[in-house]
């Protein structure tokens, strides 16, 4: 296996010694004032359904159970925030799927669940494999298209941080693809990379590795738990 993919594999289970019971969102990452027009008129029908795509930290597999996944956790943290609304959010992410993979069952997964919202964390298997930045925009650009075609919101999610990931990944390069797609299309971006590396110098979360399983386990969960919270707020804002 590639150095890279072993940095990569190695984020499951480097954690956090977590210092505090949540996670704080910094005003200037937080996803406020964000238009999600298909949500708002679900919501005023009292159902909102989400759709989560993306790889290994969208399946959740390292939480060692679906309950404790981001797209689980988002669920129960919108329910609390839009009380009234029966929220749905469907879990499609793939342990080592490809953006190229993804889109090409987009459009399926898109007619079965008929998502007002999809949340797209794209790029980490093609980081990993230090593939060409301009053909993951491509393919991005691509389903980001068949999402609009299908009128459903849209939020991305960018890259993991770790200090063992930055030292052999170039993730500004392909957090930068991100982003420049999402100021082309209008989409809000969950800069999950500042947020990770933040919460890691700020004492919050410490991804160094050091803690014993358990707590690894615990403390991956509440990272799930954390990046749920910053999303599910800048929905549940969006939709009062």
């Amino acid at each position: 296996m590639r150095p890279i993919l072993v940095a990569l594999s190695l984020l499951g289970i480097l954690c956090a010694h977590a210092e505090a019971g949540s996670c704080r969102v910094p005003d200037d990452l937080a996803l406020g004032g964000l238009h999600l027009p298909a949500v708002k008129s679900a919501a005023s029908r009292h159902a909102i359904t989400i759709l989560t795509i993306g790889g290994s930290s969208t399946a959740g597999v390292v939480a060692s159970g679906e309950e404790y996944t981001y797209p689980a956790r988002l669920a129960a943290q919108l329910r609390v925030l839009v009380p009234g609304v029966e929220v749905q959010v469907l879990n499609r992410g793939v342990k080592g799927a490809t953006t190229r993979t993804r889109v090409d069952r987009l459009a399926r997964d898109l007619t079965e669940t008929h998502p007002d919202l999809v949340i797209w964390a794209p790029g980490s298997t093609e980081a990993g494999m230090s593939e060409d930045p301009g053909a993951f925009i491509d393919t991005l650009q691509e389903g980001v298209t068949t999402i609009k075609d299908a009128k459903a919101d849209l939020v991305l999610i960018d890259l993991q941080w770790a200090p063992s990931l930055a030292r052999v990944i170039n993730l500004w390069q392909y957090n930068s693809a991100i982003a420049g797609v999402a100021v082309a299309e209008d989409i809000p971006v969950l800069r999950r990379s500042e947020l990770m590396r933040r919460w890691n110098d700020d004492g919050t979360l410490r991804f160094d590795g050091t803690a014993p399983p358990a707590k690894r386990l615990a403390d991956i969960r509440l990272l799930f738990d954390c990046i749920a919270g910053a999303l599910a707020t800048g929905v549940a804002e969006a939709v009062r």
